[in-house]
């Protein structure tokens, strides 16, 4: 994409980097660093949404913001919008971006009057050495990944911002285009899966970008998050108080909903399942899959406490198991735990399944269980293959070795 330029307004090198801003005569005063387009007047408010409010609707009380770069003040614009943030701190190191900003961009410059602002000129990455667990939200508005901001791209980068969040923190960084650095992509999405729970991708439209797209990477601390979903939507009326033109709840939604091409290579999906369980869980209830984890590690547990050897079988009343002496202290109190509150509500067609390590009578009542000495009998007169069937539950390993 071309833009025709009406007028120059500045070009001058800084400390860091070539600053340019133009009139152009479609996309109104545009702003380039080292000869790439950062924004125009006409279309930055896609990307300055997208990026604040992708994460601050996904947090319960993003009261704390960090914002790294963005010296345009856009992302700055729309954090200081949002409700529930109370303090918001801005690192830049470029102190000319600013000053051009305020001066040729005053539509976007406007959040640097802020009073929740807390303006820092200089290096990102020692400000959050010296600030660790102190915001609950951080946003990376950086360049393309060349030169200085390329640092910004690498796993290092990711583990210093997390070391920086508060507990159930969320970062969004600014993440590429699927259609130019899918690989980039794939590489930053593996090591954030590395480091965080949660990890997911979204992008946006916007004309003046390679391609007209530009994505986001969207992590949290906090295994419960849904990015896909905003846990706070905004109402139509807080979407027209905070003037914004492109953010909403549909939208928030649509952004996570990738191209064929692309699902296939970030998602990595398999046939017969799932990567991990960070795959899974962002797939199902979070919540639900854990309590099912831990539903089938108790019956596991019963299960082999109940059949495993002779020596760890579970008698029928709670005062044989207490008698029982090849049985260690710890385990005499868990299998009373357990039995006391649990296992008298199991129904027996459960433990005579095939999962048993050997043969239960399934028409055989709960109550007149085995004695420890009939179960060692009915076992010894099982062939030495069978005394030691695995279970076929995940589980088995786990609990046999304790």
């Amino acid at each position: 994409m071309s833009l025709q330029v009406e007028e120059l307004l500045y070009n001058k090198k800084s400390k860091f980097q070539d600053v340019m801003v133009f009139k152009s005569k479609t996309y109104g005063n545009v702003l380039v660093l080292d000869g790439v387009i950062q924004c125009t007047e006409r279309d930055e408010f896609s990307y300055q949404e997208m990026i604040a409010n992708l994460p601050l609707c996904c947090h319960p009380c993003p009261k704390k913001v960090l914002i790294i770069g963005g010296g345009d003040g856009g992302v700055l614009r729309e954090v200081v919008k949002h409700p529930l943030v109370e303090s918001v701190v801005q690192c830049e190191i470029d102190e000319d971006v600013i000053n051009v900003s305020k001066k040729y961009l005053p539509g976007m410059a406007k959040g640097f009057f802020s009073p929740k602002l807390t303006l820092h000129v200089g290096d990102g990455f020692e400000f959050m050495k010296k600030n660790q667990d102190a915001f609950d939200i951080i946003i990376t508005d950086s360049s393309d990944p060349v030169g200085p901001a390329e640092s910004l791209f690498k796993e290092s980068y990711y583990q210093l911002m997390k070391t920086a969040l508060c507990e159930g923190g969320i970062l969004c960084c600014q993440g590429e285009c699927q259609w130019l650095h899918l690989e980039l992509i794939k590489e930053m999405r593996t090591f954030c899966k590395t480091l965080f729970p949660v990890v997911d991708y979204a992008y946006c439209t916007i004309p003046t970008y390679p391609s007209g797209q530009i994505g986001f990477m969207l992590c949290s601390k906090n295994p419960k998050t849904n990015f896909r979903e905003p846990l706070r939507e905004l109402t139509r009326d807080e979407i027209e108080s905070m003037s914004l033109k492109y953010y909403n709840p549909e939208i928030h939604r649509a952004a996570f909903i990738l191209p064929e091409f692309a699902r296939k290579e970030l998602q990595g999906l398999r046939s017969s399942c799932f990567a991990s369980l960070t795959d899974l869980s962002a797939h199902f209830n979070f919540n639900y899959f854990v309590s099912m984890q831990l539903l089938a590690s108790l019956v596991s547990l019963l299960l082999v406490l109940y059949s495993v050897r002779a020596a760890a079988v579970l008698p029928v009343e709670e005062r044989n198991l207490a008698q029982s002496r090849e049985l260690s202290k710890e385990r005499k109190e868990l299998i009373l735990k357990l039995i006391s509150g649990l296992l008298d509500g199991v129904d027996n067609s459960v433990l005579a399944g095939e999962i048993a390590p050997f043969p239960l009578d399934v028409e055989e009542p709960l109550e007149s269980r085995l004695e420890e000495r009939a179960v060692y009998n009915r076992l010894s007169q099982l062939p030495q293959r069978d005394r030691k069937a695995p279970c076929k539950n995940f589980f088995w390993k786990t609990f046999t070795s304790c």
